[in-house]
Formats: C-alpha cells, structure tokens, sequence
C-alpha cells in the first residue's frame, strides 16, 4: 500500500508540472512575506503607520526662528498623540490631514513674537473639525482663567438648537442671584431686553457677567403651567464660584438624599464621604439617593467615587486601535484593561441600596460611574437620559509650549459589555418630564428615585 501511494504522488507530480510551479510560487511568497513581517514589526505607533502608507514626518527647517522650530515641533508631538491615542481614530482621514498640513504651514510663518498665539490657534483649527467636545486645547497649568469675577452667581447650560435659553443649573450661595430669588430650573430668556437665542452660544454669558457694582435686567421663565414670566434687576458683584454639597434624610424616611457640588469636582469625594458619615450618625439608613442631574465636569473623580459604593472588578477601558496596536497587522490581541476598583465602606456605603437621578444635563466621566453602577446591578437609574457625551480622558503638555491636549482615548465598558458613548445612560425608571419642566419644590424625579428604593418583586 505505501508503494502504491507513492507511486500515485509522483504520477501526480509528472501529469501535473503546474502544481509543482504554484508550490513553489506560494513558497517563494510565503518566504517575502516573512522578511517584511519581521520588517514591519520592528515598527510600532506612528513609525509604522508612516512605513505602511510611506509617509515621513515634515522637517522643522533650520533657518526659522528658533521659537518657531520649538512651535511647530510641538504641533508635530501633538498631532502624533493624536494619530496614536484619539479614540475615534476614524476620523482622522485624509480631509483632516489636509488640514493639519495646511494649518502646519501657516505656524510655519508665523513671526516670533505672535508664534505663541498661532501655535494654540493652529492646534485649536485641527481639533475643531473632529466635533468631539472631549477633545480641547488647554492652556498650560498654572495659568489663570477663572476665578473671581463679577457676575450674578448662577451655573448654567447655555443656549442651543431648540433652546433659546440660559438655564440656570444652580445657584451660589449668597449671591445675587440668590437675593434676587432665581433658582435652579429657571429659564433666563432675554438680557437687558435682548431674547436669547440658541445660536448666541457661550457669548451670552457677556452679557451676565460685568463689572462690579453694574446691573443687569434678565426676563426669567419659571416652570409652571402657564409658566411664569418677570423682570428681575440684579447688581453685579465679584463672585466666588464655590457650591457645597447638599445632603438630607428625607422627612418622614430613614432615605438618605445627597447632591454633590456641581462646580467643585476635586472635592466631591471629600464631601460625599462626609455627607455619608454625617446621615449615618443620625440613624442606619435604608437607601441612598444620589442626585447628579446637573454634575458636569471633566474632572469628575470616576474611580474614587466608584470606591464608596463597589469593591472589586466593575468594568474595562477600550481604547483607540491605534493605541491598541490596531494599525500592526502583526501584533497580539489584547483584551482592555479591566478596571478594578479597590472599595472604602463608609457608614455602610458598600451594602446601602442605591438609586441615581441622571437627566440630559448629567454629562461627561460621571455617566460611565452611572452606567458601571447599573450594569453591575448596584444602582437604579431614574430621569432622563444622558447624551453620552463622555469618554475617558488623556491629557498630554508639549514638550516647550507647556499648552496642554486633552484628548478621549478611552472608552468604559460595563460588566454586561454596554457603552454609553454616544448613547447616554438609560434609566430604569425613566421620566417623561426633563430637568427644566418643573421646579425644585414639585421634583418629578425624586418619587421615583424613593420608589426605586424599594424591595423590587
């Protein structure tokens, strides 16, 4: 049997030379492709996307000024953290990368005393197409752009399509505002007798804010039915955007209710855990309400607040394929770093039932803390939802300038494989009225936050 076998595989040979020739082509193919593996994986992040698509990177010429070399070497870092690290990395295609090399070209002959202006405006021109509001250019550390200012004391969404409007998020402490007894939900629709209007944008808040001691007339629109219309004169004074966390038992409840600080995420943590403590040594509660309806900060303390209510593995972190190695043909899959969360139990945080109050307002790293949480079964969700505007942040600072990116390189997955980039967070006892559609003494969102507290059947 085995002669007979052999002596068929040399007919076949013999009768079929073709056969031996495309064998001997796959070999010589298979051989290249060997060498230009080992080639290409010697490569990594951007020397390897260049190698692919035989693109090398621009020269800074020496015959500029020197401060103009130092800028456009800066413009070079940070369009490669780009192409390394940006989440949606899809986007970066070659209209973008028109852009880059045109707004490249235009630092290129900026003069030294304006080379500092044009560096942030050239980068600021190739973040601006991508439409991310993640993604921003952010002047170097340490350099004052708030603080004090004169105005009438109040935390705002700003107006947009279908919404001529300032809303007004919360108010400061014994502020104008206050005094002149305009609350959250309030609508402010006209300044000085000029309707706002959506396409008016952040430039609105001029006309709010102005020197101390100057007034302003604001026409502002209480939710009622009908709603409720006046004219209210407010004098400017120098404002100290500081907001405390709000913390109560529920009258008649062992429910415990807390609102962190919209306007100080640094000390979020801080307060939420103080507040925890301070309602426990009045009795062991039976559930907590956290409400971050109009929590909105980028530097919301994700992995610390997590801390007060899970211990243990909560999710992963996807990032960008270019981050990945998604643009190496030749590298291992990896799976996305889990995220793991190490637990503090204050006054019984850990155990205590949990319900959230999200609404179109609740946006940025706080919706993935509200996503993990549910998706992991700890909380229940009530409002509205969030837009998912998010994702996990890096914030990178050129090499001289010191201006600083910060880019969306991370997207958070729950237990249950969801994301909420882009889709927001769903409650589970949703609301059909939105955050402005009623007042903070007729809250349609608190019920069915106590409700949610209950034994579920």
């Amino acid at each position: 049997m085995g002669i007979v076998r052999a002596d068929r595989a040399l007919g076949e040979q013999v009768s079929h030379p073709r056969r031996r020739v495309a064998r001997l082509m796959r070999m010589v193919r298979w051989f290249v492709g060997l060498l230009s593996a080992a080639s290409i994986a010697a490569c990594t992040g951007g020397e390897l996307r260049d190698r692919l698509l035989n693109r090398a990177s621009q020269p800074v010429p020496s015959t500029l000024p020197p401060r103009v070399q130092a800028a456009l070497r800066d413009f070079d870092f940070a369009v490669r953290q780009l192409e390394t690290s940006y989440l949606d990395a899809h986007k970066l295609d070659d209209r973008w990368r028109a852009v880059v090399s045109d707004a490249r070209r235009q630092l290129s002959q900026a003069s030294e005393e304006e080379v500092n202006t044009a560096l942030f405006q050239s980068i600021a021109s190739i973040v601006s197409p991508l439409e991310d509001d993640s993604l921003a250019v952010l002047p170097p550390a340490g350099v004052q752009t708030s603080g004090r200012f004169g105005g009438i004391g109040i935390l705002v969404d700003l107006p947009r399509p279908g919404k001529d409007r300032v809303l007004v998020l919360s108010v400061y402490p014994d502020s104008p505002a206050e005094r002149a007894g305009i609350k959250p939900h309030d609508a402010i629709i006209a300044v000085n007798g000029e309707l706002v209007r959506a396409e008016d944008g952040p430039a609105v808040i001029s006309r709010l804010r102005g020197e101390p001691g100057t007034t302003v007339t604001v026409t502002v629109r209480t939710p009622s039915r009908p709603a409720r219309q006046r004219d209210v004169r407010i004098t400017r004074q120098v404002i100290e955007p500081v907001v405390h966390t709000h913390y109560e038992r529920l009258p008649d409840m062992n429910i415990g209710y807390i609102a962190p600080s919209a306007g100080d995420a640094n000390a979020m943590f801080g307060e939420v855990a103080a507040a925890l403590r301070r309602l426990h040594e009045a009795g062991e509660l039976s559930g907590l309400i956290l409400d971050l309806r109009v929590v909105r900060s980028e530097e919301f303390p994700l992995e610390e607040m997590l801390s007060l209510f899970v211990n243990g593995p909560i999710g992963s972190v996807r990032t960008s394929e270019a981050a990945t190695g998604g643009f190496n043909p030749f590298a291992l899959r990896r799976s996305p770093p889990t995220l793991n969360v190490r637990g503090v139990g204050i006054a019984g945080s850990q155990q205590l039932p949990l319900a959230v109050m999200v609404s179109e307002h609740t946006v940025g790293p706080v919706e993935a803390f509200v996503g993990l949480l549910q998706d992991a079964g700890r909380a229940r969700v009530v409002g509205t939802p969030t837009p998912g505007n998010f994702a996990r942040l890096t914030t990178i600072t050129l090499p001289s300038s010191r201006v600083r990116l910060r880019i969306p390189s991370g997207d958070y997955i729950g237990l249950r494989n969801n994301s909420w980039r882009g889709r927001g967070v769903q409650p589970d006892a949703r609301s059909p009225l939105d955050w402005e559609s009623f007042t903070a003494e007729d809250d349609a969102h608190l019920p069915l936050a106590i409700q949610a507290l209950q034994p579920q059947p």
